[in-house]
């Protein structure tokens, strides 16, 4: 049905949750930063099989939503940062307060009158964009592929934040001109279809299949310098009772505990050390 509507084969790759654990632990390295979740280690997967398949040039939508008002918090003025979700994906009180007096919360310049193009401002050039580009550059590389962004091309995005509002939501249609100009070349299903979150089984796989390992992770963050142990096991707990909108927090922890522990990572570390002191690098 989908290569009828789209006429292009569909190449189905599949992340189970047994693949996580190892494939988490190889993306840490890979990343060497904290990264965004099972969307990261199912990307792995799928330029893993392109390259397996000699698929060597791969092209990707990232930037879409921010220059055409996709999110749905364009419109809810909510002042989030994440599609579909409602509470906070950050869980600052897991840290003592003398850690969290280092934290400074950021400020985004807001050089448009519009509030509007301030938010798709803020997520093109300092949120989401870099993060998502930093997550799936360093993946590619891994894989020794090529990745394109069509649509950052910088005279698409110049030409969208030209237009007026109604153009790029338009009764409570988002990105609407993209939508009629795809009109002879998507089905309306397609066409049409609202933005939704990205659907993955992160949440239910770390409180379920993956609880087991999520627990050690946790376990081994919450003795890390600057936590608060007994509000992080708490937070754990709850999660693992009574679940969240979001999985963000506890994957926050998880990566902690990677970056943290893993052996290639901290050899890495005292390599850049050695060079520092030595001011070779």
């Amino acid at each position: 049905m989908l290569i009828d509507a789209t006429r292009f084969p569909l190449n189905n790759i599949q992340l189970l949750a047994k693949d996580v654990p190892d494939l988490a632990e190889e993306m840490a390295l890979a990343q060497d930063e904290p990264y965004g979740g099972l969307p990261t280690l199912a990307y792995a997967s799928l330029f893993k099989a392109a390259r397996q398949r000699n698929t060597i040039v791969l092209l990707e939508g990232q930037g879409i939503d921010e220059a055409w008002a996709g999110y749905d918090y364009y419109q809810t003025g909510s002042g989030s940062v994440v599609q579909g979700v409602t509470g906070s994906p950050f869980r600052p009180n897991v840290f003592t307060e003398e850690f969290i007096k280092l934290a400074e919360r950021p400020q985004y310049r807001e050089p448009f009158e519009e509030k509007l193009l301030n938010l798709q401002f803020r997520d093109l050039f300092f949120t989401k964009i870099p993060r998502a580009l930093r997550f799936n550059d360093r993946i590619s590389m891994k894989y020794s592929t090529e990745l394109r962004e069509p649509f950052l091309d910088h005279r698409l995005v110049e030409m969208a934040f030209a237009l007026p509002t109604h153009w790029k939501i338009n009764d409570n249609t988002s990105k609407y001109l993209l939508r009629k100009i795809t009109k002879n070349y998507l089905s309306e299903n397609i066409r049409l279809a609202p933005k939704r979150a990205q659907q993955t089984p992160q949440g239910k796989w770390l409180a379920n299949e993956l609880r087991d390992w999520a627990d050690v992770k946790i376990n081994s963050f919450a003795t890390s310098e600057g936590v608060n142990a007994v509000k992080l096991l708490g937070e754990w707990d709850s999660y693992c009772r009574h679940g969240s909108d979001n999985s963000f927090y506890i994957w926050h922890f998880i990566n902690s505990a990677m970056l943290e522990n893993n052996e290639n990572v901290n050899k890495y570390k005292v390599y850049v050390d050695v060079l520092i002191k030595e001011k070779k690098l």
